[in-house]
């Protein structure tokens, strides 16, 4: 059981990259995904030494084909792989766009965890990387506790799933 079971998200931009890799990773914590995109055919070539790439793959082609609406198939491509640091860049950009849809009610809320994610990239700049992972373990405590209070189920989703994987990423320096 995942924190997304029983929940449907949807994914625009979600053939490769980034939304590729929120697709999998939503997927994997037992969400329902759609996902839109303007290319239908793989983009993206395989990481060959991603072995949880490889995973997410196979498990998101098996989702894919299970969801796939007559006339039209979706063709993800391979998980990028991608550091630590840009995920995290990443992830503040995206937590600003869920302040936009009111995902996160306001913006103090917006810069504390905007902050945080900096703090973390500084850390991982400075090769403090258990410094960035305990910064980013207390981050994924504290939004959870926001979870209703300041923060949707989507906010929350969006910020966790990164979060863990970023800090699995940092587990394997």
């Amino acid at each position: 059981m995942g924190i997304c079971d029983g929940r449907v998200v949807i994914v625009t931009g979600g053939g490769r990259g980034l939304g590729r890799a929120h697709c999998l990773a939503f997927a994997a914590e037992g969400a329902d995904v759609f996902v839109t995109g303007r290319v239908l055919a793989p983009v993206d070539p395989p990481q060959p030494d991603a072995l949880e790439a490889e995973r997410f793959q196979q498990e998101f082609d098996q989702y894919v084909e299970s969801q796939s609406v007559t006339g039209l198939t979706l063709a993800p491509s391979a998980l990028q792989a991608m550091t630590p640091d840009a995920l995290l860049a990443n992830l503040a950009s995206q937590v600003a766009q869920a302040r936009t849809l009111r995902w996160i009610s306001n913006d103090a809320m917006t810069r504390n965890v905007t902050d945080k994610l900096q703090a973390a990239r500084t850390a991982i700049a400075r090769s403090q990387v258990d410094a960035s992972g305990n910064i980013l373990g207390a981050l994924r405590t504290e939004v959870a506790a926001l979870s209703g209070k300041g923060f949707t189920s989507e906010a929350v989703a969006l910020v966790d799933l990164n979060v863990q994987y970023a800090l699995r990423l940092l587990a394997k320096r």
